[in-house]
């Protein structure tokens, strides 16, 4: 916070007046804001239709209508309730169009918009199906000891992982960087395949540059995730627990496997 801190007050070297009116050939230097609380040009930027400070089109107190704890029961978002959403309204905010914006050659911005109100609504879902502490839900653990693939080819399966898991932290800490890996190997991909801000797909080191920084973040975390599974392996590794399940398959085919990436 401190260190962020004086750079956002030293951001007067920035040149966001000119950025804006040529997005194109200016390259935008530190941050284009005056102070913390935005300066005039910046506001005379962002506002529309003499308005007295930024517009939110989300927000219903851009729109006069202040929705608060002492009110939310009694006051609607919107004058006419959820309605809109349901009849084609609200595309300045949510849409489907698909591609890029033919100017900046970025994502829709209400396209980003309607993907994080999906996934949102996903995992409102999913964090109903999946048993908690109170008891409502599938168990994670049933979902494991019936997952067994047909023809046998897996052995039992998924039979004993729980127990394995909740047994070990090291293959936790294998599993969850290995995941946050792939993550961060999968934003590298992203941001210069489907760019989400604005004019950055044609600021060529600025994409080089971010693309190394998150593969290299990813490659780190990825060898810590092999080093804990590794460790898991040799030093928690239960054979009796872990009868022909798909961890005592990776074992048993440990020489075909090293050799393939070899």
């Amino acid at each position: 916070m401190w260190t962020s801190g004086n750079i956002f007050h030293v951001a007067w070297q920035g040149n966001f007046e000119a950025w804006v009116q040529d997005h194109l050939h200016v390259r935008p230097i530190a941050h284009a804001i005056w102070d913390p609380h935005f300066g005039q040009p910046t506001i005379e930027t962002f506002t529309r239709g003499g308005a007295l400070g930024l517009l939110n089109i989300a927000y219903s107190g851009s729109r006069g209508e202040y929705v608060r704890w002492n009110n939310f029961l009694s006051v609607l978002p919107h004058p006419q309730g959820l309605g809109p959403s349901f009849t084609g309204a609200g595309t300045a905010i949510l849409t489907l169009l698909g591609g890029f914006h033919p100017q900046t050659q970025s994502l829709w911005l209400t396209d980003m918009a309607r993907h994080r109100l999906a996934i949102a609504i996903t995992f409102i879902i999913g964090g109903h199906m999946y048993q908690t502490n109170f008891g409502i839900g599938h168990n994670i653990k049933d979902i494991l000891e019936v997952h067994i693939p047909l023809g046998g080819r897996l052995g039992r399966g998924h039979k004993g992982i729980y127990d394995t898991i909740n047994n070990s932290i090291h293959i936790q800490l294998g599993l969850a960087l290995a995941s946050l890996g792939v993550i961060t190997s999968l934003v590298a991909q992203h941001m210069y395949s489907l760019p989400a801000y604005t004019f950055i797909a044609q600021d060529f080191t600025t994409q080089v540059a971010l693309y190394t920084h998150h593969q290299d973040i990813a490659g780190f975390i990825m060898a810590g995730a092999f080093a804990h599974g590794a460790i898991y392996f040799i030093r928690d590794y239960n054979p009796e627990q872990n009868e022909d399940n798909v961890l005592a398959r990776i074992l048993e085919h440990k020489e075909s496997i090293i050799s393939h990436l070899s």
